[in-house]
């Protein structure tokens, strides 16, 4: 087995023209890319084959939307019509935006392909600012999905990214980051959101890196 992050064990002898072999992959990025496998018996080495790892790197942006379903009665822009509890405590309100945004993981080719294989999943959520003031609620190695993870096909919807203030707003911004393990070892994307409090409309987006959803407001 050629170069590092992949490794053989359990050898297991079929029969004269079939080997069996469990190759186990490093948790980290030193896998990647083609791995030369080739099988020494009696003095003689096979023709090599590649062992191809895919790392997750990127993610691709399927489609992005208001988020209707976040609370009972959403209001166009996906927020409560009237003040209720938050989904992560304090209170919501009628006046931001809250979205899904619908993603492929890729792997480090270029271009890009897509890694069909359910994986972990985790986020950060930093520097939450309203009108220019430091507001509280980062959150640390959190969950994206309810099950932790991607969908079997590596795709995955992150629901509901956004805010919902019982108060209005000029703007608000914070940050995400997105990883594929619970310490950061494969970070596939940071956005920085940037939103307006108005009520049942408005704008959020990351800056021009592929989601930009909007309400008309009156």
């Amino acid at each position: 087995m050629s170069g590092s992050g992949v490794t053989a064990t359990d050898l297991n002898f079929i029969n004269s023209g079939l080997l069996s072999a469990n190759l186990n992959i490093a948790a980290d990025a030193s896998a990647a890319g083609n791995h030369s496998v080739t099988v020494t018996t009696n003095g003689f080495t096979s023709n090599s084959v590649n062992f191809y790892v895919q790392i997750p790197t990127s993610l691709a942006v399927l489609s992005s939307g208001v988020a209707t379903n976040a609370y009972a009665n959403s209001l166009a822009n996906g927020c409560p019509p009237t003040a209720v509890p938050g989904r992560n405590g304090g209170t919501a309100g009628p006046y931001g935006m809250q979205i899904f945004i619908r993603y492929q993981v890729m792997d480090q080719a270029n271009p890009a392909q897509a890694i069909v294989a359910t994986q972990p999943l985790r986020e950060d959520l930093i520097n939450f600012m309203l009108d220019g003031e430091p507001f509280p609620g980062d959150v640390d190695n959190g969950l994206v999905t309810t099950s932790g993870t991607t969908e079997a096909d590596g795709t995955f919807t992150d629901t509901p990214v956004g805010a919902c203030s019982p108060d209005p707003f000029t703007s608000a911004t914070f940050d995400q980051d997105l990883f594929m393990s619970t310490d950061h070892t494969l970070d596939v994307r940071s956005n920085h959101w940037a939103l307006t409090g108005r009520f049942g409309c408005g704008n959020i987006n990351n800056g021009g890196f592929g989601v930009s959803v909007s309400v008309n407001c009156p």
